[in-house]
């Protein structure tokens, strides 16, 4: 939802800006609201267009030079099939922004059989979906999977959530801290100089606006809670357990 108030606001402010100053002598820069900035502009597939990506994670395709954009995906057709040109180039920033992270401000669980994929995911401890992710841990890494988690209070680092994630990443365990959080028990909060900050805008960045948000360590997002049987195939990998 938040994404489409920030697209809808983005439209407003560029029909008040064509009408007053005129569709040639605007800048992007100048009409964007100002909770969205610009944080990346390269040229797109299609020659005369660039792709300007949003702090917020959504995109815009600008004509330069003229004054028409729109925003949203990009597709090509071929013989193979339709190509979503908009997701592979998030899936590649993803990955760049995700192998950025220092593991050490992760929460991690690691593959109890040989490592298969790493998924780094966005969790709240009071998210009821994200609850059940960790209930079916043991499972995820009998697949081979080792499971990242990075803090993402649903509702803003001043709410309860935001304090609970505190507590976790600041435990001198914190993987038995955020265990026992989801599980619904009571620990004495805690501060500190903790990552969680870093993650909520970061995740924000990655147009997370849901938890459990999942990425594999290729930039690839699940949106949602995937089960433990239904994963392998959604990360394209076998389902065949290693020995």
């Amino acid at each position: 939802m938040r994404r489409i108030f920030s697209t809808l606001a983005l439209l407003c402010a560029f029909i008040v800006g064509f009408a007053s100053h005129g569709a040639q002598e605007t800048r992007l820069h100048d009409l964007l609201p100002e909770n969205l900035k610009v944080a990346r502009e390269v040229p797109s597939e299609i020659e005369g267009v660039t792709l300007v990506e949003l702090n917020d994670g959504s995109f815009l395709y600008v004509f330069d030079g003229q004054p028409y954009f729109f925003s949203g995906n990009l597709f090509r057709f071929s013989e193979s099939g339709i190509s979503n040109l908009s997701e592979e180039y998030r899936s590649e920033q993803r990955k760049d922004i995700l192998g950025s992270i220092d593991p050490g401000e992760a929460v991690i669980f690691p593959a109890s059989n040989p490592l298969r994929e790493t998924l780094w995911v966005f969790t709240d401890v009071t998210c009821g979906y994200c609850q059940l992710f960790h209930r079916e841990m043991t499972a995820y890494n009998a697949l081979g999977l080792e499971v990242r988690y990075l803090a993402f209070p649903r509702f803003g680092m001043e709410s309860e959530s935001g304090e609970l994630l505190q507590t976790a990443w600041c435990a001198e365990d914190r993987r038995d801290a955020i265990t026992r959080l989801k599980a619904g028990e009571s620990l004495p909060p805690k501060q500190c100089n903790s990552p969680v900050e870093g993650h909520y805008l970061l995740g924000q960045r990655l147009g997370v606006n849901g938890t459990p948000a999942i990425f594999s360590g290729s930039g690839v997002q699940l949106p949602g809670f995937v089960p433990p049987d239904q994963i392998m195939a959604r990360l394209g990998l076998s389902q065949e357990t290693p020995d």
